[in-house]
């Protein structure tokens, strides 16, 4: 199947769908086009797709990845889930989007987190924070995430590293004030067993430092 098959596969042969999940293996890198005026939900994954549009006034729930480019006019837009592994404001665009999310779901990396920026509001925003090795990545992912969307519900996915977690975790509750709770899931990754004593004493201090800062705020954590 080629770009223009698909096209004409949910433009035109399917015109009361509206829920639409896909994920298919192009034969070559090609342009999609979605016309639709039914489709409230969009589950999206299509390799060797080039450039993605797509128009519907009734998408309301979105979870997409893989398009180098991504045009969307959605009015109703009201869930994103970001699996793209980056976010281009100049390729990735959400045309006629709320700035205001009941969900903002990505994978937080320094090639992501402007996406952050995009919205203004979030009900719940769920962070999978992942930071390539090195300060340059570091001070970036910084950067990028110093203005948070408003939200009550912060989500945060990561792993156990010997690299700036505690600071990190810290700068995102100090750029998302207005939150009220506060879930944060650790996993394990593939340490020396040199490092494994460090890590516990800094998982210790971790969670002491930010307990005593939720506290302060009225601020529920669950870990």
């Amino acid at each position: 199947m080629d770009g223009t098959e698909l096209t004409a596969l949910v433009s035109m042969l399917c015109p009361r769908l509206r829920k639409l999940s896909i994920q298919v293996l192009l034969v070559a890198v090609s342009d999609v086009s979605i016309r639709s005026d039914t489709v409230e939900s969009l589950w999206f994954h299509v390799e060797n797709i080039g450039r993605l549009d797509f128009v519907t006034p009734r998408l309301e729930v979105l979870n997409a990845s893989r398009a180098i480019e991504v045009h969307i006019s959605a009015p109703k837009l009201a869930e994103v889930v970001w699996n793209n592994g980056t976010y281009d404001p100049r390729l990735h665009q959400f045309t006629d989007a709320s700035r205001h999310l009941r969900l903002l779901d990505i994978s937080c990396n320094s090639l992501v987190a402007s996406l952050l920026q995009r919205f203004d509001t979030v009900g719940k925003l769920k962070l999978s924070v992942s930071i390539s090795q090195g300060i340059a990545e570091y001070n970036s992912f910084l950067s990028e995430t110093n203005k948070l969307p408003n939200c009550e519900n912060l989500s945060v996915y990561s792993v156990w590293n010997h690299h700036g977690l505690a600071r990190t975790m810290l700068h995102l509750l100090r750029n998302c004030n207005s939150i009220r709770k506060f879930s944060l899931m650790l996993v394990d990754g593939p340490y020396p067993s040199l490092v494994i004593s460090q890590i516990l004493r800094s998982i210790v201090i971790f969670l002491t430092l930010v307990s005593n800062v939720l506290n302060d705020c009225g601020i529920s954590l669950v870990i």
